[in-house]
């Protein structure tokens, strides 16, 4: 890719062919991977060149399953330099962080994948990384940062006599870097049981220079559940139901017959809406038998069931199945982490 500044207001880019850097990834090991490409241009152009990338080219040719949300995370990456992507678990922050480097993919940009996960791996291995992407000038993007002040064992590998030092190395790396920098981190419920409060609090300075966008849960647009549940083998008839149930009357009075209650309901079309919702209803999770409600090959029979269901005794009883695994699906959401 090559960036020419002929006009100030405008931004000349060069595309390369979609996927071009993720053949060109360097596997280093400990969740750190390098993607070869071209340094960044300069921080007006890039920002000019980003807004050329429009929702359905993220969808379509690069199946970014949450687009208008990626672009959004973007604003900020590209003017504040610098985005920490806030949600809950199964809510898609992994997407969106892929939805940035997808950007960067369009463009032929080189960047650094950091999954902090990966909480064994050295110190200075770690900072090496960051210190590769400074000297490239390419961005970096840090999966599960808050890891980094993990405090429950649950979600802590790394022992706590090592944890303070090895954090401050990292948080300080980063802070003196001047590349583009996502991050992403769970939300306040998950980190109240999980993080190390009193080490987070020792790093308030540094981390308040990265702006959250905090994903909504539900998706920004019909088109992007449609290509997310096509994505994963759903029939277009099966799609069509899921997203076209708030204005099916027949859907609409087996749910006031069922439940009596419009609160209810509105949670039922808000929850078939949601990215942890769908996903649970398409990939189904590991587990325990007896807690998995909601799995796809207990779902999607039930929807071609209500297809082809004849006797309106048939379909009532088939859509409220429908409708209790959705709700299922939607409580488990909030405690799916903590089972696992």
């Amino acid at each position: 890719m090559t960036a020419e500044n002929t006009d100030k207001n405008t931004a000349h880019v060069s595309l390369v062919e979609n996927g071009s850097a993720r053949e060109n990834r360097n596997h280093k090991g400990g969740g750190i991977k390098f993607f070869e490409g071209t340094a960044l241009p300069e921080p007006q152009l890039r920002y000019e060149a980003y807004r050329l990338v429009s929702p359905e080219q993220l969808r379509e040719d690069c199946q970014v399953w949450r687009p208008e949300e990626t672009l959004e995370a973007a604003e900020i990456l590209f003017t504040k330099s610098r985005v920490n992507v806030v949600g809950g678990p199964q809510s898609g922050k992994g997407t969106i962080l892929f939805g940035l480097s997808d950007i960067c993919d369009i463009y032929g940009w080189g960047y650094v994948f950091i999954d902090g996960h990966y909480q064994d791996t050295d110190t200075d291995t770690v900072v090496a990384a960051i210190a590769h992407a400074e000297e490239r000038n390419v961005p970096i993007f840090f999966d599960s940062f808050d890891y980094l002040f993990a405090g429950s064992r649950k979600v802590r590998s790394i022992r706590k006599d090592l944890q303070r030092e090895r954090t401050q190395a990292i948080v300080e790396a980063l802070g003196g870097a001047t590349v583009p920098i996502a991050t992403t981190s769970h939300n306040e419920q998950w980190a109240e049981r999980f993080i190390d409060l009193d080490l987070k609090s020792l790093f308030t300075e540094q981390l308040a220079r990265y702006p959250d966008y905090a994903i909504p849960v539900t998706f920004r647009s019909r088109e992007s559940v449609v290509k997310f549940l096509s994505d994963h083998g759903i029939p277009s008839r099966f799609i069509s139901f899921i997203t076209e149930m708030d204005g099916d009357d027949r859907v609409l009075n087996t749910l006031i017959h069922r439940y009596g209650d419009w609160a209810v309901i509105e949670r039922v079309l808000r929850a078939v809406q949601t990215y942890p919702v769908l996903k649970e209803l398409v990939r189904g999770n590991d587990l325990p038998r007896e807690l998995d409600r909601g799995r796809r090959e207990e779902f999607w029979p039930l929807v071609s069931d209500a297809l082809s269901a004849v006797s309106d005794e048939n379909y009532t009883q088939t859509v409220s199945e429908i409708a209790h695994i959705i709700l299922e699906a939607e409580v488990k959401g909030d405690f799916l982490t903590f089972l696992r």
